[in-house]
């Protein structure tokens, strides 16, 4: 196999068509008094703010609200505000304040908000038909899985041969658990031509710095202590190979092994009977200016997972599988609940009509070289920020090991810019595909503001 590539969820970036939303509120200052805030151990310095957290105590409406969120699971940090809604790349608070939304609901809204044929396609099948489970057909999921077999069989060798069918799950991590057990029952059909009882090829190989799932099976591919260690023991048969060494990796594949399960590389799969199993959750969705990341590579994976933009915010996901592997599928082997419901596949079938459209993928390139050329020559300052990496709209910034990302996270929100922290301290911009220069460029600025802040306490 040759040389991996960085995981997909490790190069982040921008993407595609120009927003509408007005740049006069992103920059609207909401009061004199609260326009600036003291950061660091000098209280001399101040850091223009336009965007600050409200004070639930001089807002009643608001204390209200958060008092009800008390009674939800919080597994991650939210500032004490709420958006009310969105519109292109733009998310507004109920204080009527926009923010410039660089992280597209980690992924998802690859069509920014409230697109006109995303809200039309939704409103008409909800007044239609939202549900039906999948004991009857809806005339939506074909036409969507039609769609995704042509656009997965394209340079692959193995879907041109043997066909291809999909599986509709609810998510990212459904979509990979059902990959998992498809490629475990194809090799115990195979198992015996290479040597070994179908009860022993239930291995699977993954590699470190990759993010899979937090479900059992989906988190014992997942490498990382984080996620594992609070709920071990894990799911057996779970190899991991280093991150970028292909030698170890050929040492892991053995003739006991299901299935290999990776982010997009560059390389070959159907070793000794292993299906190579392409996670494309969060790169597929013309994310890195093909519709599939791992179109850039020349690879022929068996099953492709795919999810977050699918919808555009409505949950769903899809199992592309290769036909020698569905062939062998038979009714009670898997299932859910919502999946393949007629509201999800309709939305579904627009955003991939207007994701996998020539013109949008160019915009997505185009853009997305245009935003990591600017981070590079605008905001790489060795000190704080040592460099970007990315491909089409898929970007990192990497931090220096001093450097706060939590803060970083932070002014940028007082700047009315969002964004998320990721693995290998790093900050990830996913924005909506639709961003234009002008969204790039005014990111661009406040990250700037907030390198130079951050950068008088390292």
């Amino acid at each position: 196999m040759s040389r991996l590539l960085p995981a997909a969820r490790s190069f982040f970036a921008s993407a595609a068509t120009a927003s509408s939303a007005p740049r006069r509120r992103l920059l609207l200052s909401v009061n004199a008094a609260s326009a600036v805030r003291s950061f660091g151990s000098t209280s001399a310095r101040r850091f223009p703010i336009t965007h600050p957290d409200p004070d639930p105590a001089a807002d009643p409406v608001l204390a209200a609200n958060l008092a009800k969120d008390s009674h939800i699971i919080q597994f991650y940090p939210q500032p004490q505000f709420y958006f009310v809604r969105g519109q292109g790349a733009y998310l507004i608070d109920s204080a009527d304040r926009a923010f410039l939304d660089m992280m597209s609901g980690i992924a998802v809204n690859a069509l920014g908000h409230n697109d006109p044929d995303v809200v039309a396609a939704v409103s008409d099948q909800a007044s239609r038909l939202i549900h039906i489970s999948q004991y009857y057909k809806n005339l939506h999921a074909g036409p969507l899985a039609t769609k995704l077999v042509n656009l997965a069989s394209a340079g692959n060798d193995r879907m041109q041969k043997h066909g291809a069918k999909v599986f509709f799950g609810n998510s990212g991590t459904e979509a990979n658990e059902g990959a998992i057990k498809f490629a475990r029952k194809y090799a115990k059909h195979v198992a015996k031509d290479y040597g070994v009882e179908p009860e022993d090829k239930f291995g699977v190989v993954s590699f470190g710095a990759g993010f899979h799932g937090r479900t059992f099976a989906t988190m014992s591919a997942t490498p990382n202590p984080v996620y594992q260690a609070p709920f071990a023991p894990l799911v057996p048969g779970f190899t991991h190979v280093p991150y970028n060494n292909i030698e170890k990796m050929r040492e892991a594949v053995t003739a006991t092994t299901a299935a290999v399960i990776l982010e997009p590389i560059q390389g070959e799969g159907g070793i000794v009977g292993a299906v190579m199993i392409m996670d494309e959750v969060q790169a597929g969705g013309s994310r890195t200016g093909k519709f599939f990341a791992h179109q850039h590579f020349g690879v022929s994976p068996d099953i492709v997972t795919f999810a977050k933009p699918l919808a555009n915010g409505i949950p769903t996901s899809a199992v592309i599988t290769s036909g020698h592997i569905a062939s062998l599928l038979k009714p009670g082997d898997h299932g859910n609940t919502f999946g393949f419901n007629p509201l999800a596949a309709r939305v579904g079938n627009v955003v991939v009509d207007k994701l996998s459209a020539p013109s949008f993928l160019k915009h997505v390139e185009e853009i997305g070289a245009y935003f990591k050329e600017e981070l590079e020559s605008k905001v790489v300052d060795g000190k704080v920020v040592t460099g970007v990496r990315g491909m089409g709209l898929m970007l990192a910034m990497k931090f220096s090991e001093k450097a706060n990302l939590y803060k970083f996270v932070e002014l940028c929100r007082y700047r009315g810019v969002l964004v998320i922290t990721s693995g290998d301290h790093t900050i990830r911009l996913v924005p909506p595909l639709i961003i234009g220069k002008k969204e790039v460029d005014l990111a661009v600025a406040a990250f700037q503001e907030v390198i130079s802040e951050m950068a008088k306490d390292l």
